[in-house]
This record gives structure tokens, C-alpha cells and sequence, in this order.
């Protein structure tokens, strides 16, 4: 089995590992486990690391064996010019051992890709669908800058999973090591099947199965425990939730998610419910939409306590024209073009927005004073502005 393994201190026991029911190497092996956190009295099949080049088939082979109709991919293929995944996915239409891969439709919004196979097993007359959520904006080690891009990406998979309860639902980021790891879902009255975990399974993997985990046990008891969360993943895997970033993360993500809770509306119900926002017939539609708008502006304070330390530098505070509107270090474009006496970049107060289907697709920035002028045509040169949008009278 050792050639199937992205590095080798990290394997799976031998009592627990995954069997392949059949393989294209002939070989039953694949680095997987059965792992129980406690919260199932049934353990499931847990692939452990994304696939390497010589074991995409054996990955298909899995998702087949195990009727998995959900995978979910937390990594870019490449990341910082370094190779993270094996794209195990064709572009049109591809053969892997016995399996018969097509890609049937792509979504692009932003930071997520949604992909739909259709998956052929030779000799089994029914194919099967396998939709894939290839989430993009989760840097390594680090955490995602938006945390209701991926409250939606975990309300998407618990959407599709109650629609169409199949097998476990494949939770993966880059190849390197690792024995998978899943947190089960073993709630009163409630269950779908298992998150199973691909690759190393300690920092987006767990900061995500975590998440999960904590959204239902909030739901079903009425509080989170993040600490014995945490505690309880570490005892299957070393590390999980592996840095102190990602660690907040979870509080501050938790925070949003139960805050302002699940907020969609399908179009065709769009005019009832604006209808039942802004409707006077009772008391408590009037006050739905001031309670939502309440629970924003709630939620848009602890923004405010994003470090702007560019912003505030007694030499920039001139060019802020609202001292109480500045942009976050994290989100300012940096000027290439006008630079500072000391050959630093200057500083304008600009932010990056996203658009629907694309990641810092818009620059909002304030209308300059005489004295930025510089700075905004050279924020304009910089990246390529091709459109100005003036909202205020000069």
C-alpha cells in the first residue's frame, strides 16, 4: 500500500481501514478509514488524502463503491505555484480504470465552483450523478476572508444531502498525508450520512467538518461547544483545526451563521416575501424587516474591529474624508504607480468588493480630494479600471 500514500508516517490501522471492493491495481488498499467520533454508534468509510496521480481510479472506484453522490474540494489544484491536487476530473469526458467520467455542467460564482459528473461503472447499466463543490477562497493554513461564502457552502451540501440522502458526502483538500477523519451527525431526530475527509483532514477539512457539526449541534441543543468540538476531533487526528486563526474562525463564522441564519429565497417566493416584509397587516411582518436589517447592522460592527492600521497612520488620516469609514488592511488595493517619499506605496482609502461570479471584481473607493488625485488615477492604472461609476454630485 506504501506507493498509494502522499507521505507515509500517517496511514491507516489496519483494523479500520477502507476495503476496496474491487481496484484497478488489483489491490484492496486505499488510504482510508472507518473513524467514529462518539456521536454514531456506526462508523463510515473515510477517504484520507486527495488523489495522487496513481489513484484516481481508485478514488472513482470509492465514490462508486461507497454511492457517494457529494464531494466537496477545499483546494485549488495549484496554490502558491505548487501542485496541491491531482485533478481527477476530465474536462469533457474521461476513462479511469473501469469508470467512465462526464462533465456534465459547470456553475462559476464567487470562490465556488460547482461541477455535475455523470459516473459510468463498466458492465452497470445505471449511471449515477456525483456534483461536486469546488470551494476556492480558503488560503492553506489560513482562513476564508468571507465567512457567508461558506455558510452557504455548508447549507448548499446539507440542501443536496436532505434532497437525495445517498452514501458519505467526500470532504477534500490537498494531497499530503493523512487518515481520513469525519465528525458524525448522530442528532436527535436528524441524520444523513457522514462527512468523509480526503487529505491531511487537520485544517480546512476539520475547520469545515467542525463547522458542520457545530451549526447542527446549535440547532438540536440550543448551544456550541467549540472547545470539546475541537478536542473531540484531535482525538481521532492530531492537529485538527490546526491553527489558532482557524480556530477564531469557527466563533466568528458561528456568530454570522446563527445571527443572521439562512437568509435565501427562491426567486419564484420573492414577491410573497418582500410582499411579507413590507406588509402592515401585523405586527410581527413589520417587524421582520427591521429585525433583519438590525441583525446586519449587528453583524457589520465587528468589521469595524478589522485592523485599518494603514488607514489610521497620522499621514494618511488627511486623505480619509469620514474618519469613522476606513478600509480594513485585508481588503485595500495597494498603489503601485504613486509612491510615498520613502518609495512605499501610497495609501487611498479604496476597498475591493465581489461581484456575484467574481473575487475583487470592484474597486469602491471615496470621491478624492484635490490632494488624492494621484492616488486615484494611479489606482485607476494599477488595475486596469476600464469603467468609473460616480454615485454623489461633486
Amino acid at each position: 500500500g506504501q506507493p498509494t500514500d502522499s507521505q507515509l508516517p500517517s496511514l491507516p490501522d489496519d483494523h479500520c481501514r477502507v476495503l476496496l471492493q474491487s481496484s484497478d491495481t488489483g489491490s484492496d488498499y486505499i488510504n482510508a478509514s472507518y473513524v467514529d467520533v462518539g456521536t454514531l454508534t456506526q462508523c463510515f468509510p473515510l477517504p484520507s488524502q486527495g488523489p495522487l496521480p496513481g489513484t484516481v481510479a481508485d478514488f472513482w472506484q470509492m465514490v462508486w463503491q461507497e454511492k457517494t453522490s457529494i464531494i466537496v474540494m477545499l483546494t485549488g489544484l495549484v496554490e502558491q505555484n505548487k501542485i496541491k491536487c491531482e485533478q481527477y476530473w476530465p474536462e469533457q469526458q474521461q476513462v479511469y480504470g473501469d469508470f467512465t467520467v462526464t462533465l456534465s455542467n459547470t456553475r462559476t460564482t464567487t470562490g465556488l465552483i460547482t461541477r455535475l459528473f455523470c459516473l459510468q461503472k463498466a458492465g452497470c447499466a445505471l449511471p449515477r450523478a456525483v456534483e461536486q463543490f469546488h470551494y476556492l477562497q480558503w488560503p492553506d493554513h489560513r482562513v476564508p476572508r468571507n465567512p457567508a461564502q461558506l455558510l452557504y457552502l455548508v447549507e448548499m451540501v446539507n440542501k443536496n444531502v436532505s434532497e437525495s440522502p445517498t452514501g458519505p458526502v467526500l470532504v477534500h483538500c490537498r494531497y499530503w498525508d493523512g487518515s481520513a477523519q469525519a465528525l458524525g451527525q448522530g442528532w436527535p431526530g436528524q441524520y444523513h450520512p457522514l462527512f468523509c475527509v480526503l487529505s491531511a483532514g487537520i485544517g480546512r477539512t476539520g475547520t469545515f467538518i467542525a463547522l458542520d457539526f457545530l451549526l447542527k449541534m446549535a440547532k438540536a441543543e440550543g448551544k456550541v461547544d467549540v472547545f470539546h468540538c475541537v478536542q473531540k476531533l484531535r482525538e481521532q487526528r492530531i492537529c485538527m483545526v490546526q491553527t489558532k486563526e482557524q480556530y477564531a474562525f469557527l466563533y466568528e463564522v458561528l456568530l454570522e451563521g446563527l445571527l443572521c441564519g439562512c437568509t435565501g429565497v427562491p426567486v419564484e417566493r420573492v414577491a410573497t416575501h418582500v410582499s411579507c416584509l413590507q406588509g402592515s397587516e401585523t405586527k410581527s411582518q413589520n417587524n421582520a424587516l427591521e429585525k433583519e436589517f438590525k441583525a446586519v447592522q449587528k453583524f457589520s460592527e465587528l468589521f469595524q474591529l478589522l485592523p485599518c492600521r494603514e488607514a489610521e497612520k497620522p499621514s494618511n488620516q488627511p486623505k480619509n474624508r469620514n474618519p469613522g469609514i476606513l478600509p480594513a488592511d485585508s481588503f485595500r488595493p495597494i498603489l503601485a504607480s504613486s509612491l510615498n517619499a520613502d518609495s512605499s506605496p501610497s495609501y487611498i482609502n479604496a476597498v475591493f468588493v465581489s461581484t456575484y461570479s467574481m473575487e475583487d471584481r470592484l474597486i469602491v473607493t471615496q470621491l478624492p480630494f484635490s490632494s488624492t488625485l494621484v492616488d486615484f488615477w494611479a489606482l485607476v492604472w494599477d488595475y486596469s479600471c476600464t469603467s468609473v461609476v460616480v454615485l454623489n454630485q461633486l
